[in-house]
């Protein structure tokens, strides 16, 4: 059980906690939904050249996944395989403890730390993407794939980290079934 100091240090008022724990009492979340019942989630598409985005809206959470491609050298020891970048970052309207924050914080602030690895290490166990598939000429040209997460919005009460970790996963993976490999021409060396 949380007492009031710790709650104020999470940044919650005597009344904002009382409030979460007659919900819980009433069997309900702070939202109106029941302890079992799943958040809406909604999925926005969207593809360009070479690139292609995903933004999933958990709740009022928003996370948007942006995943790019371009043609570049294979890295020293691998050289049939492409490569798959990672970049998570806290949009400054994600949250009032953001908004201060210069871009270099955002992209090391814990939070985008932690929800980054997460994603990378999802991305690469489930191999969603085969980096071999991303050769192009052994040896001097492959895909590079970066993908750039950004959490848009974050309600801190709404959601618990795996929640956040979900949305985040899932538009990662979302973005990652658009992108249309562009056709190249490419001679040997």
């Amino acid at each position: 059980m949380m007492n009031t100091l710790e709650a104020a240090k999470l940044g919650q008022s005597h009344a904002e906690r009382r409030f979460v724990l007659d919900a819980l009492s009433a069997g309900l979340r702070a939202d109106g939904r029941r302890p079992l019942d799943s958040r809406r989630v909604r999925l926005h598409f969207a593809r360009a050249h070479a690139q292609s985005s995903c933004e999933v809206q958990l709740g009022r959470s928003r996370v948007r996944c942006v995943c790019s491609g371009e043609v570049a050298a294979p890295r020293p020891g691998r050289p049939t395989e492409g490569s798959i970048a990672f970049k998570t970052t806290m949009s400054p309207m994600a949250s009032a403890a953001f908004s201060s924050m210069s871009a270099r914080d955002l992209a090391s602030h814990p939070v985008a730390v932690a929800i980054g690895t997460v994603v990378e290490r999802a991305v690469r166990d489930s191999r969603t993407v085969d980096v071999e598939t991303l050769c192009i000429i052994s040896g001097s040209r492959v895909w590079s794939l970066s993908l750039d997460l950004q959490v848009r919005a974050w309600l801190w009460w709404e959601e618990t980290d795996r929640e956040k970790e979900k949305g985040c996963c899932e538009a990662s993976f979302a973005s990652l079934t658009l992108p249309r490999r562009l056709n190249t021409n490419a001679k040997a060396p």
